[in-house]
């Protein structure tokens, strides 16, 4: 199974959509989905995780299952004991899942050299027959069919599926809707102090809960165990429990705790953007509200770190009362003179 990291755990940094391994994919162009598992759905169950980037099999019972590379060589053998590879596999070369310095057959019915990769009786690995075709151009919806040969007890079969592509929203939208908050920030310490303040505070309340949404949803995405979802569970309840500790028990903070709050919730935002210009939400939510709770952490979280930022930029340059009054006295023992 691939590690996803808890969310929460790295605020301060946006999270990256990276290619393969341990990255975090929240959203992307193509999905694959899984349309048959063979002739008896009972001995295996297949999953698509990242959206079409890898393929987890499992195997129930005492059942053998030989997954076939992209030669049609025997790649992966699945048994009672565990999950192994065939060092001698193109396809386990190509995946870099051989044993370091195993050389690949050169032809599909070579003898095979099996290496236990795994004792659990299910296993993932990145499969580019569930991709796009680099180079070709797809329309919408299902666009192409894969296959994934396999060899049950002795019998050929094979795991079958669609790969999907969809368009994602146009990104000058979200630029805009940007830039109007943005001057919305600098606009809001002209309504006056109090409301100033009272609109940063509202921005950021708004803006943590729409990033902790965020957070949250897309950590119970498809593929992703319910343990390791739950791992950003606690942080970011903890994240909660420390701003608003802060937020009652310091009120001369409150407006510093507001604009990091929004600033928090920009990096959020900004990190899992990937949803708001894909066509598929790797999400435990719906992908409208994914995309408006992306939207609203930005927005909002800009709102109330801009306008906080702005508002103590003014209040610093204006010159104290005291300052004034004393560039108005007389210096003991002078006369002011008429």
């Amino acid at each position: 199974m691939q590690p996803v990291r808890p969310r929460w755990a790295t605020l301060l940094l946006p999270a990256s959509a990276q290619a393969h391994g341990t990255a975090v994919v929240n959203a992307l162009d193509f999905e694959a989905r899984v349309a048959s598992v063979g002739r008896d759905p009972a001995v295996m169950r297949a999953t698509v995780i990242d959206g079409d980037r890898k393929l987890e099999v499992r195997v129930s019972g005492y059942h053998t299952v030989v997954v076939l590379g992209y030669a049609r060589e025997p790649f992966l053998r699945f048994t009672a004991v565990g999950v192994a590879v065939n060092d001698y596999s193109p396809t386990a070369a190509a995946d870099k899942l051989a044993r370091t310095g195993s050389a690949p057959a050169l032809t599909p019915t070579a003898p095979s050299h099996w290496s236990v990769i795994s004792v659990s009786d299910r296993f993932a690995w990145h499969d580019h027959r569930l991709g796009p075709v680099p180079g070709r151009r797809y329309g919408t919806g299902a666009v192409a069919s894969w296959a994934i040969p396999v060899v049950v007890d002795g019998r050929q079969d094979r795991i079958t599926g669609k790969l999907w592509h969809a368009q994602g929203p146009a990104l000058w939208q979200w630029l805009v809707l940007f830039g109007l908050a943005l001057l919305a920030a600098v606009a809001l310490p002209r309504l006056g102090r109090q409301r100033a303040e009272r609109g940063a505070i509202v921005c950021a309340a708004l803006a943590g809960a729409a990033a902790e949404l965020l957070s949250i949803g897309l950590s119970f995405g498809p593929g992703v165990s319910a343990s390791t979802a739950w791992e950003s569970a606690p942080t970011a309840a903890a994240v909660v429990v420390v701003a608003l500790i802060l937020f009652v028990r310091i009120p001369q903070a409150r407006q510093a705790v507001a604009g990091l709050v929004g600033l928090v919730a920009v990096f959020v935002g900004v990190g899992d953007a990937g949803v708001l210009v894909h066509g598929y939400v790797i999400s435990g939510l719906p992908a409208a509200v994914i995309r408006a709770a992306a939207a609203t952490a930005v927005c909002a979280g800009l709102i109330a770190a801009v306008s906080v930022a702005v508002g103590h930029l003014a209040e610093s340059s204006k010159p104290s009362a005291r300052s004034g009054r004393a560039a108005m006295s007389v210096p003991r023992g002078k006369v002011r003179s008429r």
